[in-house]
């Protein structure tokens, strides 16, 4: 007899609220601490932003920050912008992990305890690349990986990256609800808002979108046009970010005017001895599950999308730098999102690889041998957490 309704969402709130508090927990020594990290500087720009005296090109989590703020001063809770953007990551924290579960469910509702679904789905925020210090002593630095977690901007664009591609998926398929005119509308829009959050996810995504639809649903011309209506705020977002953060002739903040160059391999090159090898580290578990698993994954589109993403994201880093700002790897944090999303949907797909009533030569072994290589990522991220606590350095 399985559990009611009540203690399942008891046990989900609970699991959320543990996970959050520990999440919590590295944000305040992040923010109190002296851990290497982004969100002190954002959070210094966040009266600039707003005053209007800072040029930022992706300000969503600055101006949500400062309108919490806002209402806690009404509320009479007197807390710091500081403060408040632990209590807001930690949030995001909780938000990114129930999307996720939800995902999950979707897809294994039958086949899995909601505990399980819960423990995997938490486990996708931990995951790094497989650290392999003889190789190179930097676990994020240089081999990139779907987690980090020293920058509040790539907390606050995980959430958009899951829902559009889930949502591009079931759109493409025709789903009558996500076809809608209203839906379609809030869809653009979000999509579009994706992109003051971080837009270093929309820029690969709508490519791979392209990519995607030729692959699969070759000649629908009338899908074509769609969703290209669909993105035409996200560009016309895109279009300004781009004049308003490399035109000299536009106003702007000294230090976000910058250079789009061209680079072979330049950044990657900077932060790993061996890209190829980087690359690997990365993307072990979704390359090795390809291999065995390719018929099926050809068919997963939500896999191939995310696949795709990867692609362009891993090119743009390859190729395109900022010029000023070379070493920042501007263009990596598409890969970064990718990365993430491919992950993700790998290990749902493995899920379903581990059910299948079909026969698979040795499948036995080929379970064994995937879930081995999700571990050593897991085992990775879990190191990287606890390192980053004791050595204060993200790297």
């Amino acid at each position: 007899m399985g559990l009611s309704k009540s203690l399942k969402l008891f046990v989900r709130l609970f699991v959320y609220l543990l996970s959050g508090s520990l999440a919590g927990y590295i944000f305040y020594s992040q923010a109190y601490g002296g851990l290497w990290t982004d969100l002190g500087l954002h959070v210094d720009r966040i009266l600039p932003i707003v005053n209007g005296e800072y040029f930022f090109p992706h300000p969503l989590f600055h101006y949500i920050v400062y309108f919490i703020q806002k209402i806690s001063i009404i509320l009479n809770v007197n807390w710091s912008l500081l403060d408040i953007s632990i209590v807001f990551l930690s949030l995001l924290f909780v938000v990114i992990f129930d999307i996720i579960y939800r995902i999950a469910v979707y897809f294994h509702i039958d086949n899995y305890t909601q505990f399980s679904l819960l423990l995997i789905s938490l486990s996708l925020l931990f995951i790094t690349p497989i650290y392999l210090p003889i190789f190179n002593t930097n676990l994020y630095l240089g081999q990139w990986g779907p987690n980090t977690w020293h920058s509040p901007t790539i907390f606050i664009i995980k959430p958009f990256t899951l829902i559009c591609l889930f949502f591009m998926v079931k759109l493409s398929q025709g789903k009558e609800w996500y076809n809608k005119s209203g839906i379609l509308v809030l869809f653009s829009l979000f999509t579009a808002l994706s992109a003051f959050a971080k837009p270093s996810f929309v820029i690969s995504f709508a490519p791979a979108t392209i990519i995607f639809l030729l692959v699969y649903y070759w000649k629908n011309f009338k899908l074509y046009f769609k969703i290209f209506i669909l993105f035409l705020p996200t560009i016309a977002v895109l279009i300004y970010q781009y004049i308003a953060t490399y035109s000299n002739d536009i106003a702007s903040t000294a230090d976000m005017k910058d250079e789009i160059i061209f680079t072979f391999f330049g950044v990657m090159k900077y932060y790993t001895p061996n890209f190829g090898i980087s690359l690997i580290l990365a993307t072990a578990f979704p390359l090795f599950l390809f291999i065995i698993d390719l018929k099926n994954c050809l068919k997963n589109h939500y896999l191939m999308l995310s696949f795709f993403n990867v692609i362009i994201s891993f090119t743009f880093a390859s190729f395109l730098a900022e010029k000023f700002k070379f070493e920042q790897g501007a263009f990596l944090f598409g890969y970064i999102l990718s990365l993430f999303l491919l992950f993700v949907f790998s290990l749902f797909h493995f899920l379903k690889f581990i059910k299948s009533d079909a026969l698979i030569k040795f499948k036995e072994a080929k379970v064994i041998f995937l879930v081995l290589i999700y571990f050593l990522h897991l085992y990775s991220g879990v190191f990287y957490f606890f390192r980053y606590l004791l050595t204060q350095s993200y790297a």
